[in-house]
């Protein structure tokens, strides 16, 4: 399972890319998938600046980062970072991070990034037009090693949480 390649599919305006994706096999036997971002693009320039600043303050870093898992029987736990089918646009986060199983027998992980935030899902949204993305460097580092790599120190740094919403099934076509 560890071997299974993450791909990434962000719309065709976007075109942000990861600077890089961490694995790491954790004692449970899960496959803890670490995708770093250079940052989040709001639609405006001062908007964009605004939410950097606000990152910065929060979480002592400018980058965004997202994690799933894989699980044995090939199995992909969303952990937060998927999005509510719902979701009506790519500027539309209120439905944001849900937690969800998925199942799949695929030989490799395609995610959809289908807001401006990161908020992924197996599946595209059909209002927007996408393209796969190379896949960034790979390294070997847990969600922890990566958060305490990237961050400053600030002494009012939030924790992240590693959970979300229980979201609604996701029914994948075999």
């Amino acid at each position: 399972m560890d071997t299974i390649p993450i791909r990434l599919a962000v719309p065709r305006h976007y075109q942000r890319r990861p600077v890089s994706i961490g694995r790491a096999m954790l004692p449970d036997k899960r496959i803890e998938i670490t995708i770093v971002w250079a940052g989040e693009s709001l639609r405006y320039r001062i908007s964009s600046l605004v939410y950097a600043l606000f990152r910065l303050i929060l979480y002592g870093r400018l980058e965004d980062i997202e994690t799933i898992y894989l699980l044995p029987g090939h199995r992909v736990n969303m952990n937060g970072t998927l999005n509510h089918p719902d979701i009506t646009s790519f500027d539309d986060t209120s439905a944001g991070h849900y937690t969800t199983t998925y199942s799949t027998e695929s030989s490799e992980i395609l995610l959809y990034v289908n807001t401006w935030n990161h908020l992924m899902s197996p599946r595209p949204l059909p209002f927007l037009n996408y393209v796969q993305i190379p896949e960034p460097p790979q390294i070997n580092e847990t969600r922890a090693e990566t958060e305490r790599r990237l961050s400053i120190p600030w002494p009012w740094k939030q924790n992240v949480s590693s959970s979300g919403k229980k979201a609604p099934s996701i029914n994948l076509p075999s």
